[in-house]
């Protein structure tokens, strides 16, 4: 793969490893000035986690994530009721056997904490392992009309609930672009999270959403949760943080 220099392309310096072919993708940001980008409303739709370790058979599956998922098309394909998304975005998760953040890392049972760089930290039955299907996406979801994927938790130090984090894949490879710097490039003022699950990564994604200064909204229709406790505290942290959650 052919790799631009982004100082050449007048890509952001963070754009250093891009190709040609994402060009398109950070054209609004170029042709605009600072004026006109933060005057116009750019809304992006954020996909989260939609990958095989959430859904049945897999190593964390979430009830009821398959019927999320016709919803969810739709949503990429027609929008809301505010029109169609400037963007879709997707993330998903892909683990190493040895990494930390698994039960099996440490001959413990899943679901308990173990100290990580001194603090106690979930750890997590095995799911999402490189390559398997657990780490793709979901049969059915339209990812073929999807504008850019993240992977995250890919390093074996590495378990993020947010999308945020994640970095940008291009034809197979990881490249130093997250979800934060991709939408800023791209202009977008507002997103809209759906995915799986509420009461963690999607959650975690929304929070992150507003921290980094994008109106945001959670989607509950689409964005299933793994238990009913864990979703009255997330969805508490996240009207407390001014996230809209919508029913």
């Amino acid at each position: 793969m052919c790799l631009a220099v982004a100082e050449d392309r007048g890509f952001p310096v963070f754009m250093s490893g891009t190709t040609d072919g994402l060009m398109r993708h950070f054209q609004p940001l170029q042709l605009a000035t600072f004026t006109e980008a933060a005057m116009r409303t750019k809304r992006a739709l954020v996909l989260v986690d939609l990958c095989g370790a959430f859904f049945k058979n897999g190593g964390l599956p979430v009830p009821g994530a398959e019927s999320t998922i016709p919803g969810i098309n739709e949503l990429i394909m027609e929008g809301d009721e505010k029109g169609r998304f400037d963007l879709v975005v997707a993330s998903y998760e892909e683990h190493w056997p040895g990494n930390l953040y698994l039960a099996s890392t440490h001959g413990v049972a899943p679901f308990t904490d173990v100290v990580i760089d001194g603090n106690p930290k979930r750890v997590w039955p095995d799911h999402a392992m490189t390559g398997t299907d657990e780490a793709k996406f979901y049969p059915g979801l339209r990812i073929d009309l999807v504008d850019a994927v993240f992977r995250k938790g890919y390093e074996l130090d590495s378990h993020p609930y947010s999308s945020f984090p994640g970095r940008l894949m291009w034809n197979g490879v990881e490249l130093p672009v997250d979800l934060v710097q991709f939408l800023r490039a791209n202009g977008v003022t507002e997103i809209v999270v759906v995915g799986l699950a509420f009461d963690y990564c999607a959650g975690e994604t929304a929070l992150d959403g507003v921290k980094f200064g994008f109106k945001t909204t959670i989607l509950r229709q689409f964005s299933p949760a793994i238990a009913a406790d864990s979703a009255r505290f997330m969805e508490k942290r996240l009207r407390q943080a001014r996230v809209a959650v919508i029913e």
